[in-house]
């Protein structure tokens, strides 16, 4: 039921943007992505994907299911005439969700279900339709490389173990989904090869975590120089993520910092639970 109501409120309502990622006012919800016959503001994007976010929350999909279901979106919708124009846009992201599940998910939703999440706002013969339509756009190319992939070997390499960095990397690399930084969608994170896009999430968590000096190790693996470019993506993603904290702080729900948040609590318990073990064995020894 919460995400059908989340649903009918998201198609009211625009996102709440920070103060960062509004430049120039219409001039700025005007600028669109997608192929010529068929285009979508960045805006329009930003809502749907964050939609999506929630929902594969909700339905406990793996992260990798949502960074291809995104993967999906922004493949099809880069080279593809979506049937029945903006109206379908929202069938659009569901049907990238499900398609992303019955490759990854060892139980996926049926067709029913996910219509159901979407208030029956379309029906299933609607939702097996633009399926078929998917996949032949996207050439039935199902595996494909994601920023979660690259990040993950990018922890091994640099030896990073599972705490509080990785954990900040795993969130900030969910937040590039949303496209981050002002003017950055068309020259930015859509732009990139999905290994600069992990490659930009570790290195900006390792200068939140006062590690600056291992960043240019992250950049050699990624093959990439262009320092005023990463400046400016690593800039807009902070800012993007302390507005995201600050809303949290208010009780606006965010369903990545609210998984930050949670995953930072189990580390903070995790470590109070070790010290007492720590002091006894000083005591003992």
């Amino acid at each position: 039921m919460r995400l059908r109501r989340l649903w009918h409120c998201r198609s009211r309502v625009a996102v709440h943007q920070s103060p960062q990622m509004v430049t120039a006012g219409a001039a700025e919800a005007s600028r669109t992505l997608g192929a010529p016959g068929f285009t979508i503001s960045r805006c329009q994007r930003r809502e749907l994907v964050l939609w999506m976010l929630e929902t594969a929350e909700h339905l406990g999909f793996c992260a990798e299911t949502l960074h291809l279901a995104v993967n999906y979106f922004d493949r099809f919708v880069s080279q593809a005439l979506l049937p029945g124009g903006h109206r379908f846009t929202p069938l659009l992201g569901v049907t990238c969700l499900w398609t992303a599940s019955k490759y990854e998910e060892v139980q996926s939703p049926t067709a029913s279900e996910m219509v159901n999440i979407i208030a029956d706002s379309y029906s299933v013969p609607q939702l097996l339709a633009l399926e078929v339509s998917l996949l032949h756009g996207l050439h039935w190319e199902l595996s494909h490389p994601t920023p979660l992939a690259f990040l993950h070997l990018y922890l091994q390499a640099m030896q990073v173990a599972p705490g509080a960095l990785s954990c900040l990397a795993d969130c900030l690399l969910e937040l590039s989904l949303l496209d981050v930084g002002g003017g950055a969608v068309q020259q930015g994170s859509a732009a990139l090869q999905p290994s600069r896009i992990a490659a930009l999430a570790l290195s900006t968590a390792l200068t939140r975590a006062g590690q600056p000096e291992r960043v240019s190790s992250v950049m050699q693996l990624a093959a990439w120089d262009n320092q005023h470019c990463i400046a400016h993506l690593a800039q807009a993603l902070l800012q993007e993520f302390d507005h995201r904290q600050a809303c949290l702080a208010q009780n606006q729900y965010c369903p990545i910092m609210a998984r930050y948040a949670n995953a930072q609590l189990r580390l903070d318990l995790a470590a109070s639970a070790l010290q007492p073990v720590a002091r006894s064995t000083r005591s003992h020894a």
